[in-house]
Parts: C-alpha cells; sequence; structure tokens
C-alpha cells in the first residue's frame, strides 16, 4: 500500500496525534503556580491528557503504519447483526444495570458493587467466560481505584454499608 494512501486511510489518528500535541503545548501556557493541596500546578491534567492521547493514537497509527499488507489483513469480519427485538433487549438491559448501579454506589459503595456490576454487564453482553468476566471486572475496578484514589486523590464512593479499607 503506497504511503498516500496508508496516510489518508489513518487521517483520524493522525488529527488525534495532533490534538495531543496541541493539548500539550496548551497547557504550557497555563499558569504554573502550584496547588493548594496535591503540588500539581494547573497544567498537570491537561499535560497528562495530552500526553496519553499522544502516546495512544501514535502507537495505533504506528501499529497501522507497518501491518503487513497480506490478503488475511485485508479480510473484514462482518460483525454480528442484532435483530431488532434483540437490540431493544440489549438496550432496556444495560439501561437497568447501569440504573441500579447508579442508584446502588452511594449505598454499597464503588469497592463492592462496581466488580458485580461490571461482572454483570460482561456477562450480559456475551461473554461466556466466568473465568475471564471475572478476572476484568477485578482488575478494572483495582486500577481505577489506585488511579482516582491514590494517585489522583479523588474518593469514590464508600458506601454505608461498609466501612472505608483504605
Amino acid at each position: 500500500m503506497p504511503l498516500l494512501r496508508k496516510l489518508r486511510s489513518n487521517a483520524l489518528l493522525l488529527c488525534f496525534s495532533f490534538f495531543g500535541i496541541w493539548v500539550i503545548w496548551m497547557s504550557y501556557q497555563l499558569d504554573v503556580s502550584p496547588g493548594v493541596r496535591l503540588g500539581y500546578n494547573l497544567a498537570f491534567y491537561p499535560r497528562l491528557l495530552g500526553w496519553a492521547i499522544l502516546v495512544i493514537s501514535s502507537i495505533i497509527l504506528l501499529e497501522q503504519f507497518f501491518k503487513s499488507g497480506g490478503k488475511d489483513s485485508e479480510r473484514i469480519q462482518r460483525p454480528q447483526i442484532l435483530t431488532r427485538r434483540a437490540l431493544i433487549k440489549r438496550i432496556a438491559g444495560s439501561t437497568l444495570l447501569v440504573t441500579l448501579y447508579i442508584i446502588l454506589i452511594p449505598i454499597v459503595g464503588y469497592l463492592l458493587l462496581t466488580p458485580i456490576f461490571l461482572l454483570a454487564f460482561i456477562r450480559f453482553l456475551g461473554n461466556k467466560n466466568w473465568a475471564m468476566a471475572s478476572l476484568v471486572s477485578i482488575l478494572v475496578t483495582g486500577v481505577i481505584y489506585v488511579l482516582f484514589w491514590i494517585l489522583l486523590y479523588i474518593p469514590l464512593p464508600e458506601g454505608i454499608l461498609i466501612p472505608r479499607i483504605i
């Protein structure tokens, strides 16, 4: 595949890369006085976001750019087509699960409810592997907890049923 065709087919990823660079550049225009509580300045989170956008879009872009052009890579898999009834069931079930999660999280708390919710949601969307769904739900809950509560000092709902663990 010629270089121009590869660049044209990955134009959105290039836009994301340039957007990440723009966010990083604009973050250097912000006030750099330190924050009151954490010692971070106002530019910390925009720079973090900009670098995340730039790194992720660059990795995907490089993966697409250096992908082999064989016949197997050009084969497109057809997405699963749902009937109207199945689609309505999936939307209604997803809405019900998310609504229950929003209602119960202040009562039960993030650490207890989120892995249960994620496991139910993953299973509802069609994953039949209990072990993988359980592992993913526990890992995602842990990563989000560490990111928000420990690194960013943003409290997550503790709930009234279980005291704070960490």
